[in-house]
């Protein structure tokens, strides 16, 4: 019988795997508006899953716990980014301009804070 810890490691290498890919078709075609924050965002997924499998796939608690607390940068990238995207894709970008796109740095740094 397989360990529930390795299925969701394995799931979790799958959806990284998707994310991967994902990052690469829009890096292909990065001149379409609103590229970079989606590929940015799938980036952190990427990110969040490949640290959340080794998670899963630690033996010792030291490990698990590092694994565990390094998940949060890939957590807090995608909401942000993916947000810019919308904006791009509803015709609205011109709100990123300036300080407004620093302002969705903020809620980031103060979670991994």
């Amino acid at each position: 019988m397989v360990e529930p810890h390795q299925f969701y490691t394995a799931l979790l290498m799958f959806a990284c795997s998707i994310a991967a890919l994902t990052a690469l078709q829009i890096w292909r075609r990065r001149a379409t508006p609103g590229a970079y924050p989606l590929m940015l965002s799938m980036l952190g997924l990427w990110f969040w899953a490949l640290t959340y499998a080794l998670y899963w796939a630690s033996e010792s608690s030291a490990d698990r716990l590092f694994w565990l607390n390094l998940t949060y940068l890939g957590v807090v990238i995608p909401p942000g980014a993916f947000f810019a995207f919308t904006l791009y894709q509803t015709g609205r970008s011109v709100l990123l301009k300036g300080r407004r796109a620093l302002l969705l740095t903020v809620e980031p740094a103060i979670t991994l804070l």
